[in-house]
């Protein structure tokens, strides 16, 4: 079911509600409504069409979120400890992606001898393509990395760790320690990165956390950046079980219930 509403700018309108049904039908219906509101319009008059979906819908997903979030602090709660695990379907999706591109990326690298006419081209095309190759690759590495190492987010009462399958720690929060979270969005729409602020507590127990060198994080990070530890942000990795949308929304949750 739907709403539409038909109304002319001198603010001549009418609502109807279609239900769903054959889609010929519907249409035949909707050319006859603005029909029927148009002839009121004075000439020249424009006919703004206002067509809402219904809310049910969306209603229905927004709910099927709070359950999922509500079941994640249900075990939470009731064990003291919640481990999501990577996702390897994800991943391998990931994977595949970033070869692709790395694949484009070398095709750049390859063609630029070809544009030989432009003394400049060449030269463009190598940097570009190299650049590419290198982000690309990078990023396969990264994620191949998540996959075979098997990382995983686990929230406890006090604060949250990403750590590998053995335990070993790559990063590590207190909820306290949390000014708040950042989801950076993609072009889709979707949630590509979370990330977290610290306040200035967390960020001294950060450096001290990393002066202590742990194995988990050099296992898993490929640059070790000295600059790391003045950060005042930390992204999570992305690929877990548990999609980013409800990710953020129970980091949220239970950052509120648990500082």
């Amino acid at each position: 079911m739907s709403i539409l509403t038909i109304k002319c700018m001198s603010g001549v309108g009418a609502t109807f509600v279609h239900r769903s049904g054959h889609g010929g039908n519907r249409k035949h219906d909707l050319h006859r409504n603005i029909a029927a509101v148009g002839r009121h319009c004075v000439p020249h008059d424009s006919i703004e069409l206002d067509v809402r979906a219904h809310r049910g819908e969306e209603e229905r997903l927004m709910s099927r979120r709070e359950e999922r979030v509500a079941q994640h602090l249900g075990v939470l709660e009731r064990d003291g400890t919640l481990v999501i695990p990577s996702s390897r379907t994800r991943l391998i999706l990931k994977l595949i992606v970033f070869s692709v591109f790395t694949a484009i990326s070398a095709a750049i690298i390859l063609a630029a001898p070809a544009t030989s006419g432009n003394s400049a081209a060449p030269l463009v095309l190598l940097t570009i393509g190299l650049a590419l190759s290198a982000l690309f690759l990078l990023a396969s590495v990264a994620t191949y990395r998540q996959l075979s190492q098997r990382i995983r987010l686990v929230l406890t009462f006090q604060g949250m760790r990403l750590e590998n399958e053995n335990g070993n720690i790559i990063e590590q929060v207190e909820w306290r320690d949390i000014e708040h979270f950042r989801a950076i969005h993609s072009r889709a729409g979707t949630i590509a990165v979370i990330y977290y602020y610290l306040t200035d507590t967390g960020r001294e127990r950060r450096r001290e956390f990393l002066a202590t060198d742990p194995i988990g994080r050099n296992q898993f990070l490929l640059l070790k950046l000295s600059w790391a530890g003045e950060s005042k942000s930390v992204a999570l990795p992305s690929g877990f079980a548990v999609s980013n949308a409800d990710l953020i929304e129970l980091l949220e949750k239970a950052r509120h219930r648990y500082r």
